[in-house]
């Protein structure tokens, strides 16, 4: 009967061990069998793990089973922000761009996790060929370039009116200057993969003031140790911007 009991306990076990593939099936098994607050936590656990292993379709499904079944109010938006990354990373654009408007109509969200939702809603539009949907956000987030998604906002901003022959509007707005580097074919190739290394290395990082040089920084050490491209920031590229 509270044999649950006893795979929620091994399962923390194997999660302090490190040995998480264990640790997610144990879980599991304690989000099918289990009853009350054992199970929410397991499923948060469970979640949390899948995305760590980078096993997108499991770690949606841990939050999306989270988020309908939360008892905790806390875990609801935790839950929201879980689905909205886990199907952007899973190429699933559709529901990423469905989550990322529910975190933006969640009143417990925080403003730069918004920001957040607003440039993984504009980067799944372009993934759709939904391009004028996705410029008219990006636009919109380039406003401000204080912040890592709005300063990368403005550099896609840029490539798109280089692309067209808008140079005058470039110049114009005194927008961002890129490192042409990402221009490059080879940057191109890369940096999918890239995005994937920098993600876990800021993943504990607050989403607040100070994270777009974090940030940056690791994208710049994950391009030069692992591709061999040295690529400059956006503070590098413009030392008289004043970033948070």
């Amino acid at each position: 009967k509270n044999a649950f009991k006893a795979d929620f306990y091994m399962a923390d076990s194997y999660r302090n061990l490190g040995q998480m593939e264990k640790a997610c099936e144990s879980y599991k098994k304690v989000m099918e069998d289990g009853t009350g607050s054992f199970v929410e936590l397991s499923m948060l656990n469970y979640a949390k793990i899948s995305y760590d292993l980078e096993r997108w379709d499991d770690a949606f499904a841990g939050y999306s089973s989270l988020y309908s079944s939360a008892v905790m109010e806390s875990n609801k938006p935790v839950a929201l922000i879980g689905m909205l990354r886990s199907a952007y990373k899973g190429h699933e654009w559709a529901e990423a761009i469905k989550n990322a408007d529910r975190i933006l109509f969640e009143p417990s969200v925080e403003s730069a996790v918004k920001q957040e939702a607003e440039y993984i809603k504009a980067k799944s539009y372009l993934a759709t060929s939904r391009r004028d949907e996705a410029f008219a956000i990006l636009t919109k987030l380039s406003a401000d370039v204080s912040g890592a998604y709005g300063a990368e906002a403005a550099y896609m901003v840029i490539v798109d009116r280089y692309d067209k022959g808008e140079f005058d509007k470039i110049v114009n707005e005194g927008m961002l200057k890129k490192d042409p580097v990402e221009w490059s074919a080879r940057y191109e190739e890369v940096i999918d993969e890239a995005e994937l290394l920098i993600d876990k290395m800021v993943a504990d990082h607050p989403r607040g003031m100070g994270f777009c040089f974090a940030y940056w920084h690791a994208k710049a050490e994950v391009l030069s140790s692992k591709f061999g491209i040295e690529w400059r920031s956006p503070s590098v590229m413009n030392p008289r911007v004043m970033f948070d």
